[in-house]
C-alpha cells in the first residue's frame, strides 16, 4: 500500500467525512447554499470591493493562524492555497519566501489580491481563475507541495470526498 493510499484509509477510519450519510448532508447543505446564492445574486465581496478585507479585519481567525504557519514554513516551500481572497495569508507567506499557487475564483477577489502583490512586488504567487473541483489535475501535476491551505473556501465544493482526497496526495 502506498503511504498516500495508507494515509487516506487512516483518514477514512478516523472521519466522518466518508460515512456516505455525512456525504450526502454535506452534499445537500452545499445545493442549499448554490440555491441561496443564486436568489441573492453577486456575493457582497463580488459587488462591494472591500467588503471581504472589512470582514476580514473584524476577525482574528488568520492573526490566530498565520504565525503557525510562518513558523513551520521555509524559503521555497510549495504552498497551494484554495480560495486565497484578497491575500490575508498569501502575501504573509509570500513575503516569507513560499511560492504558491492560488486558486480564486472571484474575479473581483483575484483582481484585488493581484493589485496587493504588485504594490508589493511579490512575483511568487500565480492566481488562477479556478475553483478547486475543477482543477484536481492541475492540483496533482504542479505538486508536490509542502503546504496545502484553504481557508473558508471548501463550503461550497459539491464533490469533498474526491478534493480531499486528492489533495491528500498532494
Amino acid at each position: 500500500m502506498s503511504p498516500a493510499s495508507a494515509m487516506t484509509a487512516r483518514i477514512r477510519r478516523k472521519n466522518s467525512i466518508t460515512d456516505q450519510s455525512t456525504l450526502v448532508r454535506w452534499q445537500e447543505r452545499v445545493e442549499q447554499y448554490r440555491d441561496q446564492q443564486a436568489r441573492q445574486g453577486q456575493p457582497l465581496w463580488d459587488r462591494d470591493k472591500g467588503a471581504y478585507d472589512r470582514w476580514v479585519d473584524g476577525n482574528d481567525y488568520h492573526r490566530l493562524v498565520l504565525p503557525y504557519l510562518i513558523r513551520n514554513l521555509n524559503a521555497g516551500d510549495r504552498v497551494l492555497e484554495i480560495g486565497p481572497g484578497t491575500g490575508v495569508f498569501t502575501i504573509p507567506l509570500a513575503d516569507a519566501g513560499a511560492d504558491l499557487i492560488g486558486l480564486e475564483p472571484s474575479r473581483n477577489m483575484r483582481r484585488n489580491l493581484k493589485a496587493k502583490l504588485r504594490k508589493r512586488q511579490l512575483s511568487n504567487v500565480e492566481i488562477l481563475p479556478e475553483k478547486v473541483e475543477d482543477s484536481l489535475d492541475l492540483i496533482q501535476e504542479w505538486g508536490p507541495y509542502q503546504h496545502t491551505l484553504a481557508s473558508f473556501s471548501l463550503y461550497n465544493v459539491r464533490e469533498i470526498e474526491r478534493v480531499l482526497e486528492t489533495l491528500l496526495v498532494c
